[in-house]
């Protein structure tokens, strides 16, 4: 099986497309961390609402899963250079 340069470099940035946008939805579209407006009226239903954030980790499972995001484009970002450089490579020959 033959696959181009190309190829390759289109589906690493199609990759790394989807995990910015995985990103974006997990800070800013979920907004887990927030209180939801409806909760702002409620002490009692925001205390609760912190206390299950609480529960659960979820900052810090956000944080890791962050992390996780961080290595992946940082794995996707190497594998993009090693491509480019082949291609130049083969553009010098």
């Amino acid at each position: 099986l033959m696959v181009s340069l190309r190829d390759v470099s289109h589906r690493i940035f199609k990759y790394e497309h989807v995990i910015h946008k995985l990103r974006y939805e997990l800070n800013a579209e979920a907004r887990l961390l927030d209180s939801p407006d409806l909760l702002w009226e409620n002490a009692m239903a925001e205390k609760l609402h912190d206390k299950v954030v609480a529960h659960f980790d979820v900052r810090r499972r956000t944080e890791i899963l962050n992390q996780r995001l961080s290595y992946s484009l940082d794995y996707l970002h190497t594998l993009g250079e090693h491509v480019r450089h082949l291609y130049s490579m083969r553009l010098e020959r």
